[in-house]
């Protein structure tokens, strides 16, 4: 007696709905107003399994997160290790609180850049501006001990997955254009 088995394939997936010019306005509002969010990578000290930690950021209203991390923390070895990419997840939970929705619901919009992050030169006009902007958002990182040696990072974004409604997310949406909204 033998048995056949047979591999499940999912279902094919509809097709997605081109994002609309508010599409982008909320991810853009949705990052701006964050002040953290859940930052993923490989962990590499680990045997490369999944790694998320919670980070505080800013995007100095520009779209693109800039962070302040201390090289004792282990979750900044796994940045700076040969593979970089990242990615940053926020949610309108974080920001508001979903009046009335779970986190969980695509109501409750949630957004994901994936990237690189990417350490800043300290000299540059790019590590300027982090800095303004995330002593703006988090004033506490003044006061931060120079013993724990905190260097700019940026998440270079690449991609950007978008979920915002029941009809038709997810949603990718074009760093372009994510990064032309004003």
């Amino acid at each position: 007696m033998f048995m056949l088995f047979t591999a499940h394939q999912p279902a094919p997936a509809a097709a997605a709905a081109a994002p609309t010019a508010e599409d982008y306005a909320s991810a853009r509002k949705l990052v701006s107003d964050g002040i953290w969010g859940i930052v993923s990578s490989l962990d590499y000290l680990n045997g490369n399994s999944p790694f998320g930690n919670v980070l505080s950021y800013s995007d100095g209203g520009k779209g693109v997160p800039f962070f302040y991390l201390t090289t004792l923390d282990e979750a900044t070895a796994n940045f700076t290790a040969a593979d970089s990419r990242a990615s940053l997840a926020v949610s309108q939970y974080a920001v508001d609180g979903c009046p009335g929705l779970d986190p969980q619901e695509p109501l409750c919009s949630k957004v994901t850049l994936s990237g690189n992050l990417v350490k800043l030169d300290p000299q540059s006009r790019e590590a300027e501006f982090a800095r303004a902007a995330l002593l703006n958002r988090h004033p506490r990182f003044s006061n931060l001990p120079p013993a724990g040696n905190f260097q700019l990072y940026k998440l270079k974004i690449k991609g950007i997955f978008l979920i915002n409604s029941y009809k038709d997310s997810p949603k990718k949406l074009s760093v372009r254009d994510y990064l032309k909204v004003a």
